[in-house]
């Protein structure tokens, strides 16, 4: 048995009582023998706490176990909630009271594969979210989200339009009271989580959501795969997995990117984006004797052309990082944190402009989860299955079948879709059909279109698999 300490852990506990201190969460909470091994980094009132209200706390703790044993730490008191999956918001800062009121939410998405505080962190004892950041910038509060999205050995077939639907209806639910619905917002996404936020802004806009409801300030895009990514190695990893159609949706001039691209960028005209790009390639995955392994021929994941979106006001910094350490920033001049924290305070600038001018859209209007929430897949007709939906990706025959997302605003009438929830999966099928819809239907063909037109949300549509996440934390993604 080895008499070496094990590797430190980060792990994430839910539902502190108010008032409790870092030292009663220890002693109180957790098992004896594990206390001198818990270390809590921070604890800050719970993502669905009101601001100025008593509500629960969320806390990090390191955990470094002096002997070698199975599981993270042990409790005493299961009332707290102890996981090191960190999927759905976890707070990793939130301002005192005594610094006024909360100036902006500063929100970051992960990427494929990755984990919501691991791959952010450069060492098991520091993340610069959590660290550095609210040194830097102490008026903010910051969120950190994460999502499953393990490339193997998973069950769930999830798409991009699936994780952005629990990342906006997630989104809704963290800033749902008055005070904070319409905070400004700062977003931080890396790789897939780039996507993610692009596909829920765009979503949001073809909505009509006003921007004084989704009031975002400014965008920090860490390798993000505009135009595809490197999938060559991955294709042969996620072969026969459930992941293997979003790997699909990754692959250049893809269906769902290119619809993407064209539908984000009247949302992204004024914004301040700065795009960090990695100058150094990475090591894909290859299997030896069984086992995969970060072996293989390293490649340019995303290239300087795929990161790029050529918008009037976006940064460009190239970072000297591979694509799974760009988002392992440390403090200091030789990397882009500097970059990064100067763009946040940018955000901070316009938000103060906007609050001293007349702001962007004084309109009355409905409130953020009225508008938004639609935004989810619609439920298919029992003749259409999600399978067939993402059989364009791989370029074989399109369905034959109608799907509610193929009816065009116009020969829909009044039961025509938003435009947000077309599926970009099946654009191509869409275009097929056009010439169709257009036609005055027959009455039984009207009566057919007309019964698979959704109506309320499928709960299954944003299923999300249950359980403890065993990979480790700080594994890279992509």
């Amino acid at each position: 048995m080895s008499s070496g300490r094990l590797k430190a852990l980060t792990y994430r506990v839910e539902n502190i009582p108010y008032g409790t201190t870092k030292e009663q969460l220890v002693s109180d909470y957790f098992y004896v023998k594990d206390q001198g091994d818990i270390k809590v980094k921070s604890l800050v009132p719970a993502v669905d706490t009101v601001e100025g209200e008593e509500g629960d706390y969320t806390a990090t703790v390191l955990f470094h176990p002096h002997e070698s044993r199975q599981g993270g730490p042990r409790v005493q008191d299961d009332s707290i909630t102890v996981d090191r999956d960190f999927c759905g918001f976890t707070p990793l800062y939130v301002p005192p009271k005594e610094k006024g009121p909360i100036a902006a939410d500063i929100i970051a998405v992960t990427g494929l594969a990755g984990h919501a505080f691991g791959s952010w962190a450069h060492s098991d004892e520091h993340m610069w979210l959590r660290d550095y950041l609210p040194r830097d910038i102490p008026n903010v509060r910051i969120l950190t989200y994460g999502y499953y999205s393990k490339l193997r050995d998973d069950t769930t077939v999830n798409i991009l339009q699936d994780h952005t639907n629990k990342f906006v209806h997630g989104l809704i639910d963290v800033r749902e009271d008055g005070q904070c619905e319409s905070r400004p917002i700062i977003f931080i996404g890396h790789s897939l989580g780039c996507l993610i936020i692009k596909k829920a802004l765009s979503d949001a806009i073809s909505l009509g959501i006003t921007r004084s409801r989704l009031p975002v300030r400014g965008i920090i895009f860490l390798a993000p795969p505009h135009r595809g990514l490197d999938i060559d190695a991955l294709r042969i990893l996620v072969k026969g997995e459930p992941t293997e159609a979003l790997i699909m949706e990754l692959k250049s001039q893809s269906p769902t990117l290119t619809w993407l691209n064209q539908s984000f960028a009247q949302f992204a005209r004024d914004i301040d984006i700065l795009t960090c790009y990695e100058n150094k390639p990475t090591n894909t995955v290859i299997n030896v004797n069984g086992e995969w392994k970060r072996e293989g021929p390293a490649v340019m994941m995303v290239t300087l052309d795929s990161a790029r979106q050529y918008y009037p006001k976006e940064k460009l910094v190239s970072a000297d990082s591979d694509h799974s350490q760009i988002a392992r920033i440390m403090k200091g001049q030789n990397g882009i944190y500097p970059s990064v924290k100067s763009a946040i305070k940018r955000g901070l600038v316009s938000t103060a402009r906007i609050v001293a001018g007349a702001g962007e859209n004084n309109v009355e209007s409905p409130s953020l989860e009225e508008q938004i929430n639609t935004l989810q897949l619609s439920p298919s007709p029992p003749s259409y299955s999600r399978g067939d939906a993402i059989k364009s990706q791989f370029d074989v025959e399109p369905v034959a079948e109608f799907h509610p997302a193929l009816i065009s605003q116009e020969s829909a009438g009044e039961h025509a879709m938003p435009m947000g929830i077309r599926d970009p999966v099946i654009t191509s099928e869409h275009n097929r059909r056009q010439n169709l819809l257009d036609k005055p239907p027959a009455t039984e063909s009207y009566i057919e279109i007309q019964e698979i037109i959704p109506g309320t949300v499928s709960s299954n549509a944003v299923k999300i698999r249950q359980g403890e996440n065993e990979e480790n934390e700080a594994d890279d993604d992509e």
